[in-house]
Protein backbone atom coordinates (compact mmCIF):
# COMPACT_ATOMS: atom_id res chain seq x y z
CA UNK A 1 0.00 0.00 0.00
CA UNK A 2 2.53 2.30 0.48
CA UNK A 3 3.79 2.00 -3.12
CA UNK A 4 0.29 2.89 -4.13
CA UNK A 5 0.09 5.94 -2.00
CA UNK A 6 3.76 7.02 -3.18
CA UNK A 7 2.54 6.61 -6.27
CA UNK A 8 -0.29 8.87 -6.16
CA UNK A 9 1.66 11.47 -4.15
CA UNK A 10 3.91 11.71 -7.10
CA UNK A 11 0.93 11.87 -9.61
CA UNK A 12 -0.58 14.27 -8.12
CA UNK A 13 2.42 16.19 -7.82
CA UNK A 14 3.46 15.58 -11.77
CA UNK A 15 -0.70 16.73 -12.17
CA UNK A 16 0.07 19.76 -10.10
CA UNK A 17 3.59 20.81 -12.09
CA UNK A 18 2.01 20.67 -15.33
CA UNK A 19 -0.84 22.98 -14.37
CA UNK A 20 1.69 25.88 -14.34
CA UNK A 21 1.49 27.21 -17.56
CA UNK A 22 -2.40 27.20 -17.88
CA UNK A 23 -4.50 30.56 -17.06
CA UNK A 24 -5.51 29.67 -13.91
CA UNK A 25 -2.58 28.02 -12.22
CA UNK A 26 -2.93 30.07 -9.17
CA UNK A 27 -6.25 27.71 -8.47
CA UNK A 28 -4.83 24.25 -9.85
CA UNK A 29 -1.72 24.48 -8.15
CA UNK A 30 -2.22 24.13 -4.55
CA UNK A 31 -5.66 22.08 -5.21
CA UNK A 32 -3.26 19.82 -6.38
CA UNK A 33 -0.26 20.41 -4.33
CA UNK A 34 -2.14 20.15 -1.13
CA UNK A 35 -3.69 16.49 -2.49
CA UNK A 36 -0.31 15.46 -3.07
CA UNK A 37 1.08 16.82 0.56
CA UNK A 38 -1.80 14.89 1.70
CA UNK A 39 -0.93 11.56 -0.20
CA UNK A 40 2.83 11.42 0.58
CA UNK A 41 1.85 12.42 4.18
CA UNK A 42 0.22 8.32 4.19
CA UNK A 43 3.70 6.91 3.63
CA UNK A 44 4.77 8.16 7.54
CA UNK A 45 4.81 5.18 9.07
CA UNK A 46 4.00 6.65 12.66
CA UNK A 47 1.99 9.81 13.53
CA UNK A 48 -0.07 10.96 16.44
CA UNK A 49 -3.76 10.47 16.20
CA UNK A 50 -5.06 13.67 16.04
CA UNK A 51 -2.71 14.77 12.41
CA UNK A 52 -4.08 10.86 10.96
CA UNK A 53 -7.72 12.24 11.64
CA UNK A 54 -6.95 15.80 9.91
CA UNK A 55 -5.23 13.92 6.80
CA UNK A 56 -7.65 11.60 6.36
CA UNK A 57 -10.55 14.64 6.64
CA UNK A 58 -8.36 16.11 4.00
CA UNK A 59 -8.15 13.53 1.55
CA UNK A 60 -11.60 12.53 2.08
CA UNK A 61 -12.65 16.81 1.21
CA UNK A 62 -10.22 16.85 -1.16
CA UNK A 63 -11.75 13.58 -3.31
CA UNK A 64 -15.10 15.02 -2.91
CA UNK A 65 -13.63 18.35 -3.99
CA UNK A 66 -11.72 16.47 -7.19
CA UNK A 67 -14.88 14.52 -7.94
CA UNK A 68 -17.63 17.88 -7.62
CA UNK A 69 -15.75 20.23 -9.54
CA UNK A 70 -15.36 17.14 -12.80
CA UNK A 71 -19.38 16.72 -12.58
CA UNK A 72 -19.79 20.60 -12.74
CA UNK A 73 -18.21 20.67 -15.74
CA UNK A 74 -18.57 17.58 -17.25
CA UNK A 75 -22.55 18.29 -18.66
CA UNK A 76 -20.26 20.52 -21.10
CA UNK A 77 -18.30 17.91 -22.55
CA UNK A 78 -17.98 16.67 -25.55
CA UNK A 79 -17.43 13.19 -26.94
CA UNK A 80 -13.63 13.50 -27.28
CA UNK A 81 -13.14 15.02 -24.30
CA UNK A 82 -10.59 12.58 -23.23
CA UNK A 83 -8.04 13.42 -25.96
CA UNK A 84 -8.96 18.00 -25.11
CA UNK A 85 -10.04 17.68 -21.55
CA UNK A 86 -6.84 18.32 -19.65
CA UNK A 87 -8.33 19.64 -16.68
CA UNK A 88 -11.75 17.33 -16.70
CA UNK A 89 -9.03 14.34 -16.70
CA UNK A 90 -6.50 15.76 -14.57
CA UNK A 91 -9.84 15.86 -11.90
CA UNK A 92 -10.69 12.26 -12.94
CA UNK A 93 -7.39 11.02 -12.27
CA UNK A 94 -7.12 13.30 -8.77
CA UNK A 95 -10.02 11.88 -7.27
CA UNK A 96 -9.07 8.54 -7.99
CA UNK A 97 -5.80 9.00 -6.53
CA UNK A 98 -7.34 9.91 -3.45
CA UNK A 99 -9.17 6.43 -2.72
CA UNK A 100 -6.16 4.51 -1.70
CA UNK A 101 -4.63 7.32 0.71
CA UNK A 102 -8.28 7.60 2.23
CA UNK A 103 -8.01 3.70 3.08
CA UNK A 104 -4.65 3.62 4.38
CA UNK A 105 -5.87 6.95 6.63
CA UNK A 106 -8.87 4.81 7.67
CA UNK A 107 -6.20 1.64 8.38
CA UNK A 108 -4.42 3.71 10.60
CA UNK A 109 -7.19 5.52 12.58
CA UNK A 110 -8.48 1.54 13.13
CA UNK A 111 -5.42 0.24 14.38
CA UNK A 112 -4.52 3.16 16.44
CA UNK A 113 -1.31 4.98 17.45
CA UNK A 114 1.12 2.11 17.28
CA UNK A 115 -0.40 0.97 13.60
CA UNK A 116 3.30 -0.25 12.51
CA UNK A 117 3.62 -2.33 15.72
CA UNK A 118 0.47 -4.19 15.95
CA UNK A 119 -0.12 -7.60 15.55
CA UNK A 120 1.21 -8.91 11.97
CA UNK A 121 -1.06 -8.99 8.96
CA UNK A 122 -3.39 -10.69 7.91
CA UNK A 123 -0.88 -11.53 4.70
CA UNK A 124 2.06 -12.73 7.04
CA UNK A 125 0.87 -16.80 7.00
CA UNK A 126 1.05 -16.38 3.25
CA UNK A 127 4.32 -14.85 3.30
CA UNK A 128 5.65 -17.82 5.66
CA UNK A 129 4.18 -20.48 3.41
CA UNK A 130 5.54 -18.60 0.55
CA UNK A 131 9.28 -18.49 1.94
CA UNK A 132 9.33 -22.17 3.00
CA UNK A 133 8.21 -23.17 -0.31
CA UNK A 134 10.71 -20.92 -1.93
CA UNK A 135 12.88 -22.65 0.21
CA UNK A 136 12.31 -25.94 -1.24
CA UNK A 137 13.60 -24.98 -4.51
CA UNK A 138 16.48 -23.55 -3.17
CA UNK A 139 18.65 -27.03 -3.03
CA UNK A 140 21.17 -24.81 0.04
CA UNK A 141 18.40 -24.95 2.67
CA UNK A 142 16.47 -27.20 3.82
CA UNK A 143 12.87 -27.50 3.79
CA UNK A 144 12.37 -25.16 6.77
CA UNK A 145 13.82 -22.59 4.89
CA UNK A 146 17.44 -22.73 7.26
CA UNK A 147 20.64 -23.05 5.74
CA UNK A 148 21.96 -26.59 5.89
CA UNK A 149 25.66 -26.80 7.24
CA UNK A 150 28.26 -26.62 4.21
CA UNK A 151 29.28 -30.43 3.08
CA UNK A 152 32.86 -31.21 2.86
CA UNK A 153 33.83 -33.61 -0.05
Amino acid sequence: MRYVNGLAGLVLLGIAWSSIGEPDWRIWLPAYGIGSIIALSALKARMPTWLAWLCAAGAAGAMFAYFSLFFQIAPHLRGDWISHGHACLNLVVAAFCMIPVLAEFSRKLKLGPDAETAAAPAAWPLRVALSRWLGRLDPRRSATAQELPPTTR
